[in-house]
């Protein structure tokens, strides 16, 4: 069995995984300056239920957002080993 990477494209994969998760947590950044305006809404119920929609949501946001960053860190890891096996191969075959 053959596997075949390119590591290139898996460090374009990487960074645009990364620029997605940075905008979730820019994301996240944001909506924390939403529970102000929450505020406005006036009646104590209505105030609870937005703050608990808006909690649940960034934190299922941040989640996704370092679920991204991990992966990105494992795809840039994986390339590099990529050529770092392939550089080795080529090493001991030329030697």
């Amino acid at each position: 069995m053959l596997i075949q990477a390119d590591p290139d494209e898996l460090a374009n994969s990487a960074q645009a995984i990364t620029n997605a998760a940075s905008a979730a947590d820019n994301i996240c950044d944001r909506a924390n300056n939403v529970s102000g305006a929450v505020e406005a809404a006036g009646r104590g119920d209505v105030v609870e239920s937005m703050n608990r929609f808006v909690s649940v949501w960034t934190y299922g946001l941040s989640c996704m957002s370092q679920d991204g960053h991990n992966l990105a860190k494992m795809l840039n890891t994986a390339g590099a080993k990529y050529l770092e096996s392939e550089r080795a191969i080529i090493e001991a075959t030329s030697a």
